[in-house]
């Protein structure tokens, strides 16, 4: 599965807001900052961040979307397609293959949500987020 996943600077809230009058979204699942294990965040919390979406899982229109905030977005760059694959082994082939000319944004690892994920932007300049469902 492929789904947007559109990135906010600290006002992924009120988009929630916003998106649920427009399109009657709901919003399945969300995680903030503050809910991140200890390991996860290289930043620390501030009363500035804490309250920030880390991740929320969205429906518009029957369409999955993936919607958080991030500190380091530039307008342009703030839409990644997520893919979620059945396997790990899935989840390497894929950045194995992409990463060949690309710019690696978050190297495979497990992550909290996933037991194998990575980010990078591929030689076309498409930024993908690809994990294990």
């Amino acid at each position: 599965m492929i789904a947007p996943a559109l990135h906010f600077p600290g006002t992924c809230a009120e988009a929630h807001e916003l998106y649920k009058k427009a399109f009657n979204m709901t919003v399945n699942n969300i995680k903030y900052n503050y809910e991140a294990p200890p390991d996860y965040n290289a930043d620390e919390l501030t009363d500035e961040n804490r309250n920030l979406v880390l991740h929320s899982e969205c429906d518009i229109c029957g369409t999955r979307i993936n919607m958080s905030d991030s500190e380091t977005i530039i307008i342009g760059n703030n839409i990644n397609l997520n893919v979620f694959l059945s396997s790990e082994d899935d989840v390497r082939r894929a950045y194995d293959i992409l990463k060949a000319r690309g710019i690696i944004d978050t190297e495979l690892a497990p992550q909290f949500w996933s037991p194998l994920y990575c980010a990078l932007q591929d030689r076309f300049g498409i930024h993908w987020q690809i994990m294990v469902e």
